[in-house]
């Protein structure tokens, strides 16, 4: 059983860094392939609820499987009509269209306490985001960050928003863009319980680190008897993408066993990380994120605003 994609054996398919591929050969190898790592024990459950959980075979009491031909099987993309025969249907849709956030909807974050309500805005289309080191902030001089958030709480759906990041140059760097959603509670280990407690979790589905990089992750606290943050992380780099040249979608299926996040249809994390997918209605957020409040002012002349660009959001839920 091979995984990565540094094997040349005859059989296993050149490696594809656009795809999560995998499958048995004619000599009985079997290999798994993904531009993530994390994606693995998806991959795994996959293939052994195909091959082990089918007729041919009796589950794990059997001693093997024998699979006469050569196998090959793609990871699915996103598929909106099995969404919709599944029986989810859309429950919220934003393209800000219009000259003015609609603030019945929406709010800004307050809780890191470096926003300025002049860094949000409506343009062509698109909520504008800004990053930007000001002089007459409401919190005085210094690095702002924007972060906003739907008024209403969701459980469970579909989550999907169309986002052009701003400018980052990794980890390091002093913006990102995030598309994110965070329970009551997540960082309690008492009210998070692993997930399904009444904290809940935090799920990332998205945070721009670089041109082709992005993460996603899940995160809990009381998880495995510790108190401490958990998280399970799925980085993802090599798509091919340029997320600050131009838009790219990034959605969320979350349900009563799985998070799975997606960057343009492509599934990139599966997991029921924590002790169970989070239970309670939880805070859908969009951010421009200030990872360094403390950092030095621009040099003179140097342009410090950053933007990210939201074309829509949308929600989808079963009844």
């Amino acid at each position: 059983i091979l995984f990565g994609s540094e094997f040349q054996r005859e059989g296993i398919p050149e490696y594809d860094g656009t795809k999560s591929f995998y499958g048995v050969t004619a000599d009985g190898t079997v290999y798994f392939c993904s531009p993530t790592v994390m994606l693995y024990p998806y991959m795994w459950q996959l293939f052994m609820e195909e091959f082990f959980d089918s007729p041919v075979c009796s589950g794990w009491e059997s001693y093997g499987c024998e699979i006469t031909e050569p196998v090959y099987r793609e990871v699915p993309d996103l598929d909106y009509e099995a969404l919709s025969a599944e029986g989810y249907s859309l429950v919220f849709e934003e393209n800000f269209d219009g000259d003015e956030i609609d603030w019945g909807v929406w709010q800004i974050r307050h809780d890191r306490n470096i926003y300025d309500s002049a860094l949000f805005s409506l343009r062509d289309g698109n909520l504008i985001l800004k990053g930007d080191y000001l002089t007459d902030g409401n919190e005085g001089t210094g690095w702002y960050e924007s972060e906003l958030s739907l008024q209403q709480y969701y459980c469970r759906g579909v989550f999907e928003a169309r986002i052009q990041c701003c400018p980052c140059d990794g980890r390091g760097d002093l913006y990102g863009s995030a598309f994110w959603i965070q329970g009551p509670h997540p960082y309690e280990a008492d009210l998070s319980q692993g997930g399904p407690g009444e904290g809940g979790a935090e799920i990332d589905i998205m945070e721009n680190w670089g041109t082709d990089f992005v993460s996603s992750g899940i995160f809990v606290s009381g998880y495995d008897d510790d108190d401490d943050l958990d998280n399970f992380l799925s980085v993802v780099r090599g798509l091919g993408k340029n997320y600050q040249d131009s838009y790219h979608t990034f959605t969320l299926i979350w349900d009563e066993n799985l998070y799975r996040t997606y960057v343009d249809g492509r599934l990139v994390l599966a997991t029921g990380y924590g002790l169970g997918t989070a239970t309670v209605p939880e805070e859908v957020i969009l951010s421009i994120c200030l990872h360094y409040s403390n950092a030095a002012p621009p040099e003179e002349g140097a342009e410090s605003l950053h933007e990210t660009a939201v074309d829509y959001l949308k929600i989808w839920q079963k009844p």
